[in-house]
């Protein structure tokens, strides 16, 4: 059922939306940076938002991709936008790895 909701989605619409988790993250990290001490251990969780979202967009990205391609469009903007939205969950992914 989900499904048929992510298969409608237009690449143009996907597009407009993908930047959304590394605007949300980039506003994380620079709220996060004016805190000292427990405060930032306080921020911590907010860092789940944009990395969340990341997941979910990201997934939506690939599947719009696979229809792109399926139907013998051009994947250019689509994929950099799936990679966009994507580069959160890599960034905490990369941080996770790191420590």
């Amino acid at each position: 059922m989900a499904e048929a909701g992510v298969e409608q989605m237009k690449p143009r619409t996907f597009f407009m939306i993908a930047w959304l988790p590394l605007a949300l993250l980039v506003g994380v990290q620079l709220y996060a940076s004016q805190l000292e001490g427990w405060g930032r251990w306080a921020a911590a969780p907010l860092f789940l938002v944009p990395v969340i979202l990341s997941v979910i967009l990201g997934t939506i990205g690939v599947s719009v991709c696979r229809r792109e391609a399926r139907a013998g469009r051009s994947l250019a903007t689509v994929a950099g936008a799936t990679l966009a939205a994507a580069i959160p969950a890599l960034w905490f992914l990369a941080r996770v790895l790191a420590s």
